[in-house]
């Protein structure tokens, strides 16, 4: 017998009066959303019937526009209390307005867009995704203060766990060029509050860039997972990113095969990610894709052959170096690339257009020679107006303008050979490198200081031998021994002090200013690749000994005999400035200062043992702090 007031009756009553119309509400910005995001589709589609660049807007096209937003206004009107369809009314306008960003006549669709917004911002004025949005307007300072007012608020239960995600990806984003430790902070603040956060690239991109590999694989790891849903371009970031964090083969393969799965990618930067990580036929196919890609284009013919020549075997090489040579001799004025290829495969032929490069290469040897002998003539005239005058030269037996021509020319072609023949140079359609340093990987940047190292003591010798008959105590000077070192590292103290202060008060600060320095990417790199004996030899021994014996031995002895002290120390310091050229302002000034400190420390010790404790003081700072 049924019973109409049964107890699993009534209940169900109840709940049907009680979750049906809940249902329906939840249901309905859900259809209302999805019935938007498709008129807009629609609508937007219709647009590329007209040209992009109509000018002026045509009347037609100004109805269509108007009759979208009439559409779009029905359904919003019907769901008012809905930010989301709001929010996707106001993308409609800006959609139509990039689309016709070179049209003209478009006031009417500028209208429509500042009142979209400012109803968006009157209407739901603390609405989390309002705020959001927002910020996507914002750039540099100004959107950092907005995302830091915002940060206050997100305690507010009107913020979902995900909406504080997106605002702490903001935030780390904002910070990564400048302030990578705060970068990270605010990162995993964002995956605490969502695993899925599109914060994990950014991430490992500033993991990787202050060295730490480990954790950028880590960080990576969830993503190489999971890789629907993503443009041919984040695939390839992707990947390198794989690599370059020593993520194992397994989720690089599975990138790879993603990343094949599409069309129109950078087949040669796949090739080059997949050789680094020691896919070699993975990467010989990739290769050989990349030959039919841009076949007139200079660029992509030198990474053909900067490929080739890393990873390719002898007759791949010689072929992409002729490749690119038949681009003109521009390609390659200075015979860098060639030389290169010579050293790594000697038995490889020469075409007679070779030898353009290497005359070309013996003429900026020679200009070299002219420039490095203007200081000395300089000097040398100022010494022969006062000798005229009855000025006798001082010291005669001391060091020769000669020598100090002879050692600011090998100098000179020293910096001038560790930059063409240690990795592939490109070379623009006007003859200068166009690629630059920040073309340099990590690994280019280490060779290049290593081969810097080596290269110095090279040129050292000559002049080390010389210094027995000129200077028998050049590491022995008139002042004791501990007065040398202690002036010395008082001075390298002294020219320190500013930069120890900001990095124990201002550590964040500090960050920032090594980050934007040329020798602390240096001293990076050097570490990350050959270890910290590899930086210490180079930026603490090598280079204090035989900048000191050049610049403060050579050049300010033979230059103190024509124009005396002051003008000496001047010069020499403003030649030692010269040659860590280009840098800011404020770093060639500090450098200036030093050099001029370190020519009046050895005019007083009587040698280079107190300039050179000085100026290896100066870099060993620097080198503990960044390599601690």
């Amino acid at each position: 017998m049924n019973i109409p007031g049964s107890a699993t009756q009534v209940l169900y009553r109840a709940l049907r009066r009680l979750l049906l119309p809940l249902l329906i509400l939840a249901g309905t910005p859900v259809s209302a959303a999805a019935e938007t995001h498709a008129t807009i589709e629609d609508l937007l589609n219709s647009y590329y019937q007209f040209p992009a660049d109509a000018v002026p807007a045509n009347a037609e096209l100004k109805r269509s526009f108007s009759r979208g937003v009439a559409a779009i206004d029905d359904i919003v009107r019907a769901h008012p209390a809905d930010v989301k369809l709001l929010i996707r009314q106001c993308d409609y306008i800006q959609d139509f307005l990039y689309l016709y960003e070179y049209a003209d006549e478009l006031d009417f669709a500028q209208d429509a867009a500042r009142d979209c917004e400012n109803t968006l911002k009157q209407r739901f004025p603390d609405h989390p995704e309002v705020n959001l949005r927002e910020l996507g307007s914002l750039y540099g300072e100004t959107l950092r203060k907005r995302a830091e007012q915002l940060q206050k608020s997100v305690n507010d239960v009107s913020w979902t766990p995900v909406q504080k995600a997106r605002l702490y990806a903001v935030l780390s984003s904002s910070y990564r060029d400048d302030k990578p430790h705060l970068s990270i902070h605010y990162g995993y603040q964002a995956l605490e509050q969502d695993e899925t956060a599109d914060v994990r690239i950014d991430l490992a991109r500033v993991h990787l860039d202050l060295g730490q590999r480990h954790k950028a694989a880590q960080v990576l790891a969830p993503v190489a997972a999971h890789l629907e849903n993503r443009q041919p371009y984040e695939f390839i970031q992707l990947l390198h990113l794989l690599v370059q964090s020593d993520s194992g083969q397994q989720q690089i393969r599975r990138a790879y095969d993603k990343l094949k799965s599409l069309d129109n990618y950078p087949h040669l930067s796949a090739a080059r990610d997949l050789a680094t990580a020691g896919l070699d036929t993975l990467a010989a196919q990739e290769f050989e894709l990349s030959k039919t890609a841009h076949p007139g284009n200079g660029l992509f013919s030198f990474q053909r052959f900067q490929f080739a020549y890393q990873y390719g075997d002898r007759d791949q090489a010689l072929a992409a170096y002729n490749q690119l040579r038949d681009r003109g001799w521009r390609s390659d004025p200075l015979a860098s690339n060639r030389l290169l290829l010579m050293v790594q495969h000697p038995t490889l032929p020469w075409r007679l257009r070779d030898l353009v490069g290497i005359a070309g290469l013996l003429l900026a040897i020679g200009a070299i020679a002219a420039l490095a002998w203007v200081p000395v003539s300089v000097v040398h005239y100022r010494g022969l107006l006062l000798f005229q005058r009855g000025k006798a030269l001082r010291d005669n037996h001391s060091w020769q303008l000669k020598h100090a021509w002879f050692a600011l020319f090998a100098l000179g072609t020293l910096l001038l050979l560790e930059g063409l023949l240690t990795t592939p140079l490109n070379f623009g359609s006007d003859g200068l490198v166009a690629s630059g340093a920040g073309a340099y990987s990590g690994r280019e940047i280490a060779n290049l200081l290593i081969a810097d190292g080596f290269l110095t003591l090279l040129i050292m010798l000559p002049l080390a031998y010389r210094a027995k008959f000129f200077q028998r105590d050049w590491l022995s000077p008139a002042w004791p021994a501990w007065r040398a070192v202690t002036a010395g590292i008082l001075v390298a103290l002294a020219f320190r002090l500013p930069a120890i202060v900001a990095w124990l008060t201002l550590p964040n600060l500090a960050t920032e200013l090594e980050q934007n320095s040329v020798y602390a990417e240096m001293i990076l790199k050097l570490d990350q690749h050959y270890g910290w004996l590899a930086v210490v030899w180079l930026f603490v021994l090598v280079a204090p000994v035989a900048e000191e014996l050049i610049f403060r031995g050579v050049v300010l002895a033979s230059f103190c005999r024509h124009v005396g002290f002051f003008w000496a120390n001047l010069i020499q310091a403003g030649l030692f400035c010269a040659a860590h050229a280009p840098l800011p302002a404020m770093q060639l000034l500090i450098i200036f200062g030093l050099g001029a400190s370190a020519g009046a420390l050895a005019r007083k010790s009587g040698g280079l043992l107190a300039p050179m404790v000085m100026h290896g003081l100066f870099n060993s700072i620097l080198v503990l702090y960044l390599i601690q």
